[in-house]
């Protein structure tokens, strides 16, 4: 026989029963659910760390040609520095050899063949004529000499009309000066030589 205790513990049973099919049908939709949401979460952070990783590369590689650029710009300057003393140095053993040599008899006879060669056609028009402390007494006063201390060497012929005629040794060290940094520059450059253009 079937008591009434009976009935209840199965009619609990089937409570319990359509609870835990319930609770588990819940239980699966929350998985899916889950499983839908970490889905999203997955693509959404590749999305993500891609749009990041794109954007670190762009960084990087702006960083890089930045300081290439500056490495560049550095060696460049270091270069024109290095080039600058060699010429000054350059420059300097000229100098010492040409104030050596103006004391030379033959110094003074060059000097006074190219001073008569150029004023042979301008005399009437020569005002003044500039020259080292040295050169002075080579000079005809009828000229009007100038002494300059800043000439090594040679003449400045200054003739009416504010023409003049630049036969100095500081101008032939400043041409000097500007041609070993053209062949320099040409050196470091292409490997080739300066090449005057005539």
């Amino acid at each position: 026989m079937i008591t009434i205790e009976m009935k209840i513990d199965l009619f609990e049973k089937m409570i319990e029963e359509r609870h835990l099919v319930e609770r588990r049908q819940h239980l699966e939709q929350l998985k899916i659910q889950y499983a839908q949401l970490l889905d999203e979460m997955a693509v959404k952070y590749e999305a993500q760390r891609r749009e990041k990783l794109v954007h670190l590369e762009r960084k990087v590689t702006l960083e890089m040609s930045q300081l290439e650029a500056r490495e560049k710009v550095s060696i460049q300057r270091q270069i024109r520095e290095n080039e600058a003393w060699l010429v000054r140095r350059l420059v300097e053993a000229v100098k010492a050899e040409w104030k050596e040599r103006i004391k030379s008899e033959r110094y003074k006879e060059a000097f006074l063949m190219h001073f008569e060669r150029l004023t042979a056609d301008i005399s009437s028009k020569i005002q003044s004529v500039w020259v080292s402390p040295m050169d002075f007494q080579l000079i005809p006063v009828l000229y009007n000499p100038v002494v300059s201390e800043e000439i090594i060497g040679g003449f400045i012929i200054r003739c009416e009309g504010n023409q003049q005629v630049d036969y100095t040794i500081n101008r032939q060290l400043e041409e000097m000066s500007l041609k070993l940094g053209c062949m320099i520059d040409h050196l470091i450059s292409d490997g080739g030589a300066c090449h005057e253009q005539k």
